[in-house]
């Protein structure tokens, strides 16, 4: 089989013969003019003073809406712990180390390490928190007749009416 062979036969694998004369052609050139845009050098280093102005003006925009969206979010905090009962708030500063009284005020009144303190020490309660419900559950009836009817975690108290 002679050089003359394979050349009829390259590039027609999807011809459907799949025969023994299939052969790969070596790319050797890549090159195309349409890469001619991309691979021309780069004749000023820098922007523009427009582009600059351009850039700064995005720059300064940017800003503005995260300062935006931060302020958005810290109102949303703020409406949360609003809503939040006021015992709580105070039993977390408590919890927390800082005075119960802030609890009492608004969200703005706790400075950024505060609100870190409260946040580590309700992580740390809510780690507690269902065991202590467990062993609150059940229990007896006490002297005035009020019924302590728990069924919660397969412990049932004992229940009398008088």
């Amino acid at each position: 089989m002679g050089a003359r062979d394979l050349d009829g036969d390259i590039g027609d694998y999807d011809s459907g013969d799949h025969d023994h004369t299939e052969v790969v052609r070596r790319v050797s050139n890549v090159w195309h003019p349409s890469f001619m845009a991309a691979s021309a050098p780069v004749t000023t280093c820098g922007p523009t003073p427009a582009g600059r102005a351009l850039a700064k003006e995005a720059l300064a925009a940017a800003k503005r809406l995260e300062a935006r969206e931060l302020a958005d979010a810290e109102a949303v905090r703020a409406a949360y712990w609003n809503r939040m009962p006021q015992r709580m708030r105070q039993m977390v500063c408590h919890m927390a180390g800082i005075d119960a009284k802030k609890g009492k005020g608004p969200l703005l009144a706790l400075d950024a390490a505060e609100r870190a303190r409260v946040h580590a020490e309700i992580g740390h309660m809510l780690r507690f928190l269902p065991d202590l419900q467990r062993c609150c559950t059940g229990g007896k009836v006490n002297d005035h007749g009020e019924v302590a009817a728990h069924c919660f975690d397969g412990i049932t108290a004992k229940t009398t009416l008088q």
